[in-house]
């Protein structure tokens, strides 16, 4: 969603954007800079945006507007930036059903342009994650909203009305079993195929545009976890993809442990060999998942690449992790209300890319099936996300995969 700050340079934003914007780009610096005394500010400037929130959500015309809903999904990203406990999972979660709260009071108007409609997919998106980790369905104004917004869809945008709708499916059935409603193992195994189904197929069948390059890159590269990793054309698809590929993990693992309790209950269910063949498939489709993710971190810690004309591939080329990343100009941008170029945003837009495949890593990496040396890897990451990119929430991911710990366990634990 921040690609929707790319063009206010020299425009005026509304105040509680501006605090907001303010906040992050003060954290991220306080972050890489180790100073205390900036994120002091930064957490001032938080407090006052939430503020500013608050007023607008009392007015029947500021609550509707887009700067409203920005400004909240930007607050999210502040405590991916500062939280580095369990509880600020928590507060995320909070700033993310806001977020839905706020996209129901705005209703269809919000779905008139294409780059509404982008806001309001990516917030739908996140929204996801928030309700997997509360172990509840997709609120039902989600779905009703998406299927307006198709009307107005080119097929790029329809593919992504698409995925959405069936990540909908996903938290539906996630909530069933995790609140006991569906039990029956025959009928987990055969929803979770079907659903399984459908994202293979959302991922085979992608639009021109939305693939990637394969990079190949120094074996010895810590922040590399193969030889090879994947640049997208296009970061957000990255996510999009990354997204359903997690998913994907949580239904093979769920396919996978049904069929284990069945292989091994009195008396045994799944005795015929279609059922040990699906328990190969999901192994195989849990390693592949996890290598998928693994290869789209690079591009979000900036690992540049340039084209081999003698390959089909692309070679690995240049520094990771630019050192000239710097918040001064969003610190120094006065209160006006402007910002003096877009470059200025730029590092914000960076740091906070690298809160985007969190989610992804801590799934691939907490398998059940995970080797030790691709769990280190992820635990390894997310710690370098956290100190290089100034993203703290990962440092709590990263100390959970290391205890083994279950996030959404430990959220049902935190709401009883």
């Amino acid at each position: 969603y921040l690609d929707h700050l790319a063009g206010i340079r020299d425009h005026r934003i509304e105040e509680n954007l501006f605090t907001g914007i303010k906040a992050v780009g003060l954290a991220g610096l306080s972050n890489v800079s180790r100073d205390h005394g900036l994120l002091v500010e930064a957490r001032k400037q938080y407090l006052a945006a939430i503020r500013l929130v608050n007023s607008a959500l009392q007015s029947p015309v500021d609550s509707v507007k887009d700067s409203t809903l920005l400004v909240i999904m930007i607050l999210s990203i502040f405590e991916a930036l500062t939280g580095s406990n369990k509880q600020s999972l928590t507060t995320w979660v909070n700033h993310i059903n806001g977020a839905s709260a706020l996209l129901k009071q705005r209703g269809s108007n919000q779905l008139a342009t294409p780059k509404r409609r982008q806001m309001f997919l990516q917030i739908a998106f996140s929204l996801v994650t928030s309700c997997i980790q509360q172990q509840v369905p997709l609120p039902p104004h989600i779905l009703q909203l998406s299927s307006e917004a198709r009307i107005y869809a080119d097929d790029c945008d329809d593919k992504a009305w698409g995925v959405l709708e069936i990540m909908v499916l996903f938290t539906e059935f996630h909530a069933s079993i995790r609140g006991g409603t569906v039990s029956d193992p025959q009928a987990i195994l055969d929803r979770a195929l079907e659903l399984d189904r459908m994202f293979e197929d959302a991922l085979t069948d992608m639009p021109s545009g939305w693939g990637y390059k394969t990079v190949t890159a120094d074996i010895n590269d810590n922040h590399v976890f193969a030889d090879y990793y994947h640049v997208y054309e296009n970061g957000w698809v990255g996510q999009l993809c990354n997204g359903m590929r997690a998913l994907r993990i949580m239904l093979n693992d769920t396919i996978r442990d049904v069929l284990l309790a069945g292989f091994s209950s009195k008396p045994p269910l799944f005795l015929t060999a279609e059922y040990t063949t699906q328990f190969q498939r999901s192994v195989e489709a849990l390693y592949q998942l996890q290598s998928e993710i693994f290869a789209s971190v690079p591009q979000h810690l900036d690992y540049s690449f340039k084209e081999d004309p003698s390959s089909s591939t692309s070679t690995y080329a240049g520094s990771p992790f630019s050192s000239d990343s710097s918040y001064t100009d969003i610190a120094d941008d006065s209160s006006s209300g402007t910002f003096s170029s877009v470059s200025s945003l730029q590092p914000l837009i960076r740091t906070s890319s690298s809160y985007f495949p969190l989610w992804p890593l801590f799934v691939a990496g907490g398998m059940d099936i995970t080797t030790n040396v691709a769990r280190d890897w992820a635990i390894q990451t997310l710690r370098h996300i956290g100190q290089s990119r100034g993203v703290h929430q990962a440092y709590a991911l990263a100390d959970m995969l290391d205890k083994k710990e279950n996030l959404i366990v430990w959220h049902r634990q935190q709401r009883s």
